[in-house]
């Protein structure tokens, strides 16, 4: 059994190593991709057979992937910064303010130039981490109204899995570059 100590020591140089959350963001990814199979065959089935399992399989994709980026774009930001992680917490306080430390949309335009289609994309993931993916209804109206007006943001197609693909891994190079600066 690990002392306090211990286990305080192994939180720091896990949370320090940037690895970490792209082994995390690649496993939420790879599960992603294997309920876009999925989708991709339920479609085949009539609408109103298919209702509550189409609900379920994009509402969870959605979830999935915005998790992935929010881990590997907080990798990013370890693999720059390790000392963003100490032996008591993670250090989320620059960017707490948008939308609780979930603003990866915000965070990902901080570390690389995002094309309107990953700025979109990553807007409408954000709303699924934030709420979408997991409750009917996001705790105010006024965030509701938001994620319908201009664009209902719970909606997933094909082509988000490619800009996804592109987007992330110009974010993974970008954590080996800065990890690269720390581990020499």
């Amino acid at each position: 059994m690990l002392t306090r100590a211990e286990s305080d020591e192994q939180y720091k140089s896990l949370g320090q190593e940037s690895l970490q959350w792209l082994e995390k963001a690649q496993g939420l990814r790879y599960c992603a991709g294997l309920l876009k199979s999925h989708l991709s065959e339920i479609i085949q089935a009539p609408p109103l057979s298919r209702r509550i399992e189409t609900l379920g399989v994009v509402n969870s994709t959605l979830l999935l992937l915005g998790l992935a980026f929010e881990n590997l774009i907080k990798g990013v930001k370890i693999a720059e910064n390790p000392k963003l992680v100490d032996r008591d917490r993670f250090d989320i306080k620059l960017w707490k303010r948008d939308d609780g430390g979930h603003g990866i949309r915000t965070l990902a335009k901080s570390l690389v130039t995002l094309t309107s289609d990953e700025e979109e994309l990553l807007d409408r993931l954000q709303e699924s981490i934030l709420g979408a993916g997991r409750f009917p209804i996001p705790l105010t109206s006024g965030r509701y109204h938001d994620s319908h007006s201009p664009v209902n943001k719970h909606q997933l197609s094909t082509a988000d899995f490619d800009v996804a693909d592109q987007l992330f891994d110009r974010l993974e190079k970008q954590l080996t570059k800065f990890r690269s600066k720390h581990t020499r």
